[in-house]
């Protein structure tokens, strides 16, 4: 696992973690944005935390921002 995501951050610029409305958007080295929206129960809070928690693992600090 943790060799497949240090390949996949190769290719992230940046991530911005929506925290009030559980989106993550994920903008990749040629400029491109992806975004993930999570439900609002308790199977899309895991998965919502699960990524947030990988993506600290795996980018540096300042290649996240957090919106409130």
């Amino acid at each position: 696992m943790d060799d497949l995501m240090e390949h996949l951050v190769e290719y992230i610029e940046h991530a911005f973690i929506h925290i009030s409305t559980r989106r993550i958007v994920i903008r990749d080295e040629e400029g491109y944005t992806e975004e993930y929206r999570y439900d609002f129960d308790e199977k899309g809070m895991e998965s919502y935390s699960d990524m947030v928690n990988l993506l600290q693992d795996f980018l540096e600090p300042d290649e996240l921002t957090f919106v409130f």
